[in-house]
């Protein structure tokens, strides 16, 4: 079992960085060619997955999701004038993907429930204990490496692995790992619809329970709260925008072509910049309130000479 898993991870992560690279050298050759780039980031993912599932029998979304991080890691590799093309492409097919995925664990886990009596009642329970247990091993794992990555590249903070920690399992890579063994005909028929109800029901769970709480986790944190520099510069922001909005209307009120205009009328067409500032201080309640100006300094009136 572990020469298996060494094989389907490690050969999996292998045969998708040596795809990625050919990719990537593939692409340097190609210049400002939409659909050539587009078909070699395409037929990439699609060796990366056909030919290590089938042929070199390693795990085929591993060697995929490698691939796509030596792309990422490469993109410049992709003209510029293409990038968002490809982008658009990758991002179509992506909800395309995830949607098929989501329907289909659907379909089946509710055919294993409902008609093939392959779920069985103490299964719901053994699916809360798995979800708790994931949240164990998955702290385990992240409190395991946050010594070293919080000492590397731009650091982790305890705040942010906490937020890694509950962000828990929600996406299609999972359940497509699932699906898949729903084709092994070598594995038992129950276990196999174990396998996808318990990963299904674990996506579910994060999707319910995780991601509802998740704006509070942040809230609880602080994270939510924008730091002291930005919240400077859009301070800022807002006095430049009123004093150079009052210097126009000032300077437009001397201009002949302008002499019949309303002014009154036009200043009810004006940004409220004083509205927009109570509405960014509303929205950002629970963090630090902007420093450089004082209310009073922000509501006051500016005048042509500033």
């Amino acid at each position: 079992i572990f020469i298996q898993f060494v094989q389907l991870s490690l050969g999996g992560a292998a045969w998708g960085m040596a795809i990625g690279w050919l990719g990537v050298l593939w692409l340097r050759r190609v210049f400002n060619d939409p659909e050539v780039e587009t078909s070699i980031t395409f037929v990439c993912a699609w060796m990366a997955f056909y030919v290590g599932e089938h042929w070199l029998h390693v795990s085929g979304i591993l060697s995929v999701v490698f691939c796509g991080l030596v792309f990422g890691a490469n993109a410049a590799a992709i003209s510029p004038e293409v990038e968002e093309n490809v982008h658009h492409v990758w991002e179509n097919l992506a909800f395309l993907a995830n949607t098929l995925i989501f329907f289909l664990s659907g379909v089946i886990v509710i055919r294993a429930v409902a008609f093939n009596d392959q779920i069985h009642a103490e299964d719901f329970g053994h699916l809360i204990v798995l979800y708790i247990g994931v949240h164990i091993a998955r702290a385990l794992t992240i409190g395991t490496v946050y010594p070293i990555v919080k000492n590397s590249g731009y650091g982790l903070s305890m705040k942010d692995a906490i937020v890694l920690w509950f962000g828990g399992l929600r996406g299609a890579i999972g359940l497509a790992l699932a699906l898949l063994t729903v084709l092994r005909s070598d594995i038992d028929e129950r276990l196999r619809a174990l396998i996808l109800f318990h990963t299904a029901g674990i996506v579910f769970l994060t999707l319910l329970v995780n991601g509802t709480l998740a704006a509070y986790l942040l809230r609880f944190l602080g994270l939510d709260r924008l730091s002291t520099s930005a919240e400077i510069i859009f301070s800022r922001a807002i006095t430049h925008l009123r004093r150079e909005s009052d210097l126009l209307v000032s300077s437009m009120k001397y201009d002949k072509h302008y002499a019949g205009a309303d002014w009154a009328n036009l200043k009810k067409f004006l940004p409220n910049y004083t509205q927009l500032q109570e509405r960014y201080e509303k929205l950002h309640r629970f963090g630090r309130k902007p420093e450089p100006e004082s209310s009073s300094q922000m509501d006051k009136p500016l005048n042509a000479s500033g």
